[in-house]
């Protein structure tokens, strides 16, 4: 059935507050942005790209560079916007994607994007730090560089879920069926929490600065790179998922030295955190509107709080079926914070079937 159009969303008149701020992109008149083998220039009419036999890498302007992309399927359907976590890049799709399409792909096509600072999307100008309301806006930013004027879909895992869950509650009406890989709601803070994050952040974020503007990142052998991400990414993982997210996570420092670095910018060490208390996520929860497919891993990330893990899915529940015959289903799969990666073969048919 197709779905209601909903009037001027492409002018993003329904978006409040902080994401109408959609900047100009006058000072697009030239962009360049570089990784291995590959060299981009474009005006603000066009993105490049790349195309395989499965997909196409594409190169979306904004005001300070590029956000890296890869589209799966025929664009003329309806689109699921699908947003990676803290740190990795749209890679993290690259194994659960294919599955998903072989068996939609004449209802969908699939967008899959590095957030900014990850991956190849381009990273802040100096001076500048990662912070939720950016993410927030990028996809209004999406939603009007594309044009879609009906309601989409996403599809978040960890990070990429809670700022689509925010996303999706402050705008009801924009995102028709939600997908949410072990993650949901945003952190919660207590209220005194504040007297030490906010000083940690100043003072973090000037050694940032002071490490960008003193030496180059380091590098390491692609053994070492693998063994540092197996042992030290939140939440577990294997060396084949390390592999596939390093595709677009490393670079070579010189061509033929054998030695590479990370593409995300040091600044994302921080995650990109807005302050939410119990009172403000309850809101948000009962203000969710859009059906919803929350999986969550039963050796996953235990960031939410117990009453509100305890409540979150009766809260939406109770919202979402006022408003009519509605998708809402909270399962739990056997597997680590990354088993969308991992273990595509457990996660994809529960999304294919919340699809269809």
């Amino acid at each position: 059935m197709r779905i209601k159009k909903m009037p001027n969303l492409s002018a993003l008149s329904r978006l409040p507050g902080l994401f109408t701020q959609i900047y100009s992109r006058s000072n697009l008149a030239r962009l360049v942005t570089y990784h291995k083998g590959f060299t981009f220039t474009s005006d603000r009419r066009m993105y490049s790209h790349q195309t395989s036999n499965f997909y196409e890498d594409v190169k979306i302007p904004v005001p300070w560079g590029v956000i890296g992309a890869r589209l799966w399927g025929d664009s003329s359907l309806s689109p699921v916007l699908c947003i990676h976590g803290w740190k990795d890049n749209l890679a993290t799709f690259d194994r659960l994607i294919p599955p998903l399409l072989s068996k939609l792909k004449h209802k969908y096509f699939f967008l899959a994007i590095d957030l900014p600072g990850h991956g190849f999307s381009s990273h802040f100008p100096p001076g500048m730090i990662y912070q939720l309301p950016d993410c927030l806006i990028l996809i209004a930013r999406i939603i009007r560089h594309y044009k879609w004027t009906e309601p989409i879909h996403y599809m978040g895992h960890s990070l990429g879920s809670i700022m689509g869950f925010i996303f999706a509650a402050t705008n009801p009406g924009v995102i028709d069926r939600f997908i949410a890989i072990d993650a949901l709601t945003p952190m919660f803070f207590k209220k005194d929490e504040i007297l030490n994050l906010v000083p940690q952040l100043i003072h973090d974020t000037l050694q940032f600065e002071h490490k960008l503007e003193m030496k180059k990142p380091p590098v390491y052998t692609y053994e070492e790179i693998v063994e540092r991400m197996v042992y030290r990414t939140v939440g577990g993982l294997d060396e084949i998922s390390c592999k596939v997210l390093l595709s677009r996570g490393i670079c070579e420092a010189e061509s033929g030295s054998g030695l590479f670095h990370f593409t995300h910018d040091i600044r994302v060490q921080y995650l990109p955190i807005m302050m939410f208390d119990t009172n403000q996520i309850s809101i948000l929860i009962k203000n969710f509107q859009s059906q919803i497919l929350h999986i969550r891993a039963k050796q996953g990330v235990p960031y939410e709080q117990e009453f509100i893990r305890r409540n979150s899915e009766d809260w939406i529940r109770s919202n979402t079926e006022a408003k009519g015959n509605r998708d809402i289903v909270f399962i739990e799969i056997d597997g680590l914070h990354h088993l969308h990666l991992s273990a595509p073969e457990r996660v994809a048919p529960h999304i294919i079937k919340f699809l269809q």
